[in-house]
């Protein structure tokens, strides 16, 4: 057998027994190419310090990120009025969807409202328990009070 690391690889070569009273050597028959270990621990190596490099990357974008959604989000409180917290669930609105949906351009910056003296958000990021949950979504997800405020703004109507 006869080994070829022109190119990083060992590969293996049989060669046919012939007469050789020619005196040339036929061509040798491949019969497996394996990478030579030192590139595989390199290449190892590499993916390893690729995936850590993402590692932080991902980690450096997602705290940037956050960053920017406090930002955003401690104006909407400021202004609004409401906890501090984002996440309290007595809010009943998702604001990190709001926040995602108005960095991509599919949703408005909120809009001031005169009629309800304080600014507004699209209602498709509310959640269930939210006062006014019922604006657009389907009355069977609606809970009984919201149901009530509903028959009672709306009494002519049915849900």
């Amino acid at each position: 057998m006869a080994k070829n690391e022109d190119l990083g690889f060992v590969e293996e070569v049989q060669l046919q027994p012939q007469d050789t009273e020619l005196g040339f050597v036929p061509e040798p028959v491949k019969v497996d190419i394996q990478p030579a270990p030192e590139l595989e621990v390199e290449a190892a190596l590499n993916e390893e310090k690729r995936q850590i490099e993402q590692g932080k990357f991902d980690r450096l974008k997602a705290a940037q990120e956050e960053q920017e959604f406090q930002s955003f989000y401690a104006d909407i409180a400021k202004r609004n009025k409401l906890d501090p917290n984002p996440d309290d669930p007595r809010h009943f609105y998702d604001y990190r969807a709001y926040f995602r949906a108005v960095k991509v351009g599919q949703a408005p910056l909120p809009q001031f409202k005169p009629e309800h003296n304080q600014y507004r958000m699209p209602d498709e990021f509310k959640l269930p328990g939210h006062p006014d949950y019922y604006t657009n979504t389907d009355p069977q997800t609606w809970t009984v009070e919201q149901t009530q405020r509903y028959m009672k703004e709306h009494p002519a109507q049915g849900p």
